[in-house]
C-alpha cells in the first residue's frame, strides 16, 4: 500500500528516500498537510488542516467563512482507537451537516459507510467495504435509499499498488491521501501513486511540482474541465504546503 519514508544526510541538505513500499502510512509520520490553496492566494479563502495530538486530522477551514460548496468546513471524529468514525460536511454557519458519512467496524476486514443527506432525514447510502490484508477497499456493496437499490464495486490494484480505471495513467510520487489514512478511507483513494492523466472522473489532470518527500505540491486542470477536484475540493489551480520533520528529533525539513 503506501511507502514508508527515511531520511538519509548529505551535504548540503537532508532529503526523504522511500524505501518500504508495502508501509501503507508511513509518510504520515513526517509530513502533515497543513493547507490548500484552491484557486486563490487570499490567505481568508486557504483552507487550514488541523490535528489531534495522534496525528490525525480533525478540520478542513477557511480561518473566514467562504460561503461557496467548494468551502465547506469539514470535521473528522475519531473512537478510542484512532479509527475514523465520522465525516462531516457542514456549510459555513449551519448547525447540521449538509453530507455526514459514519463509520463502523464490525470485523478487521469490513467498514460500514453510512451516508446521510441533509435532504433526507434518516440514511440516503449505506457501504459495506471489504478490505484486503493491507487494508484497502476491495469491494464495496451499495445499498440506497429511500427507492430501495443496490450495487457492487469491485476494486482492482495493478502491480505498482494502484486503482486500475480505464484509461487512467499515474505518476511515480507518493499519493497526496497516504498523508492520512482518514483521508484514504474518506475519499476512498488507497493508491500509491497520483493519477495525472487523463483528466477524467475529476482526476487532476497535470501535477506541475512536487517537494522534496514526493509530494504534490502543485496542480492544474484545462480551463475546460471545471470537475477536476481533490479532497471534494473543485479547482482549476490549486497549491498544497506541508509540515514535514523528522518525528523522533523535531527538527524540520521541508514545506
Amino acid at each position: 500500500m503506501a511507502i514508508a519514508i527515511a531520511i538519509i544526510t548529505l551535504p548540503s541538505c537532508k532529503k526523504f528516500i522511500d524505501p518500504h513500499p508495502n508501509d501503507p502510512n508511513e509518510i504520515g509520520k513526517y509530513c502533515r498537510l497543513s493547507t490548500l490553496a484552491v484557486d486563490t492566494d487570499d490567505p481568508n479563502r486557504i483552507v487550514n488542516i488541523t490535528y489531534n495530538a495522534a496525528g490525525d486530522p480533525i478540520s478542513m477551514k477557511t480561518p473566514v467563512p467562504v460561503y461557496q460548496l467548494q468551502f465547506d468546513d469539514i470535521y473528522f471524529k475519531y473512537d478510542n482507537h484512532g479509527r475514523l468514525i465520522d465525516y462531516s460536511i457542514f456549510f459555513p454557519g449551519v448547525s447540521y451537516p449538509d453530507f455526514e458519512h459514519k463509520y463502523s467496524y464490525p470485523d478487521h476486514q469490513t467498514i460500514i459507510d453510512s451516508f446521510f443527506n441533509s435532504e433526507y432525514t434518516t440514511v440516503y447510502q449505506v457501504t459495506r467495504h471489504t478490505l484486503d490484508e493491507k487494508g484497502r477497499i476491495i469491494k464495496s456493496f451499495i445499498k440506497y435509499f429511500p427507492v430501495p437499490s443496490e450495487g457492487t464495486i469491485i476494486v482492482k490494484y495493478d502491480n505498482r499498488g494502484n486503482k486500475i480505471l480505464p484509461g487512467v495513467v499515474y505518476d511515480d510520487k507518493i499519493n497526496i491521501y497516504r498523508i492520512s489514512k482518514t483521508f484514504q478511507l474518506a475519499y476512498q483513494d488507497f493508491s500509491m501513486n497520483n493519477p495525472i492523466a487523463p483528466a477524467l472522473n475529476g482526476y487532476p489532470a497535470s501535477i506541475l511540482s512536487y517537494n522534496e518527500a514526493g509530494l504534490p505540491l502543485h496542480y492544474q486542470a484545462e480551463p475546460s474541465l471545471p470537475s477536476i477536484h481533490l479532497f471534494f475540493y473543485t479547482f482549476f489551480d490549486l497549491k498544497a504546503t506541508y509540515d514535514c520533520s523528522d518525528s523522533s528529533s523535531g527538527q524540520h525539513y521541508l514545506k
